[in-house]
């Protein structure tokens, strides 16, 4: 596997069939950057120099964020909803749900049910979460980006671990993570007008970004808050 480092930094670097290339910084401070297939090594060096400030910068503000909550479901826990937090109370009973209180969340489940019982009966309540805010967005920016069709959109709700939505243009079937529902409503419509453009543009080209950017002037905000 191809590496470079400069001044301290090291980056992994990936090729691919793209025609630009692109750094990322994952979580964990890794730098990779992916590049064309034949892309010459001194001109990925060059394009590393340039970036290494911004590098260094973002890497740094990266290691410097809280860690993401990773709930297993417990008395006592807080959970996220909408950006807000909760106190996660569990009792037992005959069947699993959830209900929402003022400021805490109350998971009715069996006696002794396990995490993967519990996240389910979470999921299902952050999809109704969901269900109730997302078709006005939906609508709202159908409106925007003037994609009103004779055929509906079709919703869809599930756990997803690398997107938080995506969109089947030719089948106008929308997918959005149930982890969605732990962001603020401002993120959840950040994401549902992101996913409806891509049935005027597939590609992020430089006419989506921009119409992206017009309509959410906070953006960057956004962005860092789905990070």
């Amino acid at each position: 596997m191809e590496s470079i480092e400069f001044d301290g930094v090291k980056a992994l670097i990936i090729r691919k069939k793209i025609k630009n290339a692109y750094i990322k910084i994952k979580s964990s401070g890794e730098v990779v950057i992916t590049a064309p297939l034949r892309y010459p090594s001194v001109l990925i060096e060059r394009f590393f120099g340039r970036k290494l400030g911004w590098i260094k910068k973002r890497k740094a503000a990266v290691l410097a964020r809280p860690a993401k909550i990773k709930n297993l479901y417990i008395d006592g826990e807080h959970v996220e909803l909408f950006g807000k937090k909760y106190a996660l109370n569990v009792y037992n009973a005959k069947k699993s749900y959830v209900v929402l209180n003022c400021d805490s969340i109350c998971l009715y489940v069996k006696d002794g049910a396990g995490y993967d019982k519990k996240k389910k009966a979470m999921d299902a309540f952050y999809k109704k979460q969901l269900e109730n805010i997302v078709p006005a967005f939906i609508n709202k920016w159908l409106l925007e980006i003037r994609a009103v069709a004779p055929a509906p959109i079709t919703l869809c709700f599930k756990s997803m671990k690398s997107k938080w939505g995506s969109c089947r243009v030719n089948e106008r079937k929308i997918t959005l993570n149930t982890e969605l529902a732990k962001k603020s409503v401002r993120c959840a419509e950040y994401v549902c007008a992101h996913e409806v453009l891509h049935l005027r543009q597939i590609r992020h080209n430089k006419d989506f970004k921009d119409f992206m950017k017009r309509a959410f002037p906070d953006w960057k905000a956004l962005e860092e808050e789905l990070k």
